[in-house]
């Protein structure tokens, strides 16, 4: 019915707004972006928790932070001096003995001769921090979305399924009772079956639209 119609719509626009929201919150690049992991709704083919977190993006920034990281240390690790170690023998002329002489030398550093190199590393590991969170909320973000549009997507069909088109076909049951009866013209009964034929195509739609949104709730998780 038209009542059902409008509450399939009004589920819809409000997943829309919210997206809408979403998409603004992330505009002011919030660095630590709340994550909740949803479970969707069960489908063919999802039937676990969607963490953004381990989105193959994600991963890749999570991987180049850490290696920017290690850089730091391998710069610091660099600019230590040298440490040098001597070893000899020595034999004491008034009686004859030999004794094991170890010595250690270092030199002292006066600045750190490696210290440009480490500033770098520093500056590359900032940047490679601020592109992981950048992945991060991009990828929170959309999955966040997929999951509201397969959400009204779910309630788009539910309405369908459960009510528009079991209402559409006991209208034409009606109307063909009504017309063996005398009630109703034949006008009646062809306008309940093509009331009804509207609503199993906009279930099949519904449909289409429920798999769409399934789909793109993969590739939000796996990018």
């Amino acid at each position: 019915t038209a009542s059902d119609e409008a509450d399939a719509a009004v589920l819809a626009a409000q997943a829309q707004a919210a997206a809408a929201r979403r998409a603004l919150t992330s505009l002011w690049a919030d660095p630590d972006p709340e994550i909740d992991l949803v479970e969707p709704p069960a489908g063919p083919t999802l039937s676990a928790a969607i963490d953004p977190t381990a989105s193959l993006d994600v991963r890749l920034a999570q991987a180049e932070r850490e290696a920017a990281q290690a850089a730091i240390d391998r710069e610091r690790a660099a600019g230590k001096p040298d440490l040098t170690i001597q070893a000899g023998v020595r034999r004491f002329e008034q009686t004859g003995d030999q004794a094991l002489i170890v010595g250690f030398t270092a030199p002292i550093p006066i600045r750190d001769r490696n210290q440009g190199n480490v500033a770098a590393a520093r500056a590359d590991a900032t940047a490679a921090e601020a592109r992981e969170r950048l992945v991060l909320a991009r990828s929170v973000r959309a999955v966040r979305d997929a999951q509201a549009s397969l959400r009204a997507a779910e309630a788009r069909l539910e309405v369908l399924q459960s009510r528009t088109v079991p209402q559409a076909q006991q209208a034409v049951d009606l109307a063909r009772q009504g017309f063996q009866a005398g009630k109703f013209s034949l006008l009646d009964v062809l306008d309940a079956q093509a009331a009804l034929s509207a609503s199993r195509n906009d279930l099949i739609a519904a449909r289409l639209e429920r798999a769409k949104a399934l789909a793109a709730l993969e590739r939000a998780a796996a990018q």
